[in-house]
């Protein structure tokens, strides 16, 4: 089975982007935990896809406002556990390497120079489900605006949550907070 991920260029000078596979899993506590990082434990219950995901191409450079489609390719293996397999797809920009965006030391004329390049990177949770789907239940134990603490001159508040998984499975998703106006 193959997908599909676009890859768009959209500043205004060539860049190249370079993909690979994050792996990153969380404890029953709540800790991210990178399992990339060299000599990290191994997380009960993770089970990495990179095994038996693939993807072409590995690296791209492309003009300003071009695509680049990378395919995905899905390989199970008679050896695989039934369950749930997760990585992170990782796209990074590589750092160009002019000197374009370097800013002059106050003071000191045009002698010296403060260059700051951000190594941009972007990681996509893909997961993987062999055998059966498991079932899985979410539920909101508690919700509450908290108000308190100051962010400069405005007090600021914000909205704690908790949440109650079941099931063997991962779940993702998006918690949108809409606030009015009460005075």
């Amino acid at each position: 089975r193959v997908e599909h991920v676009f890859v768009r260029n959209s500043s205004n000078r060539p860049q190249a982007y370079r993909f690979g596979w994050r792996h990153v899993a969380m404890t029953e506590d709540g800790k991210v935990v990178n399992l990339d990082k060299e000599g990290m434990d191994v997380v009960p219950g993770y089970r990495p896809l990179s095994d038996y995901v693939h993807f072409s191409p590995r690296r791209v450079k492309l003009a300003p406002g071009e695509t680049q489609r990378v395919s995905i390719l899905v390989q199970r293996s008679p050896e695989m556990e039934e369950g749930e397999y997760r990585s992170h797809f990782h796209v990074m920009r590589e750092p160009n390497s002019s000197g374009e965006g370097a800013v002059p030391e106050e003071g000191a004329g045009n002698a010296a120079s403060v260059n700051i390049k951000l190594n941009i990177s972007r990681a996509i949770p893909v997961y993987l489900y062999h055998g059966s789907i498991p079932e899985v239940s979410l539920a909101v134990e508690d919700v509450r605006v908290v108000h308190g603490g100051k962010r400069g001159e405005k007090d600021v508040s914000h909205v704690a949550f908790r949440f109650r998984k079941t099931g063997e499975r991962s779940v993702l998703g998006v918690a949108n907070v809409f606030c009015e106006d009460s005075g």
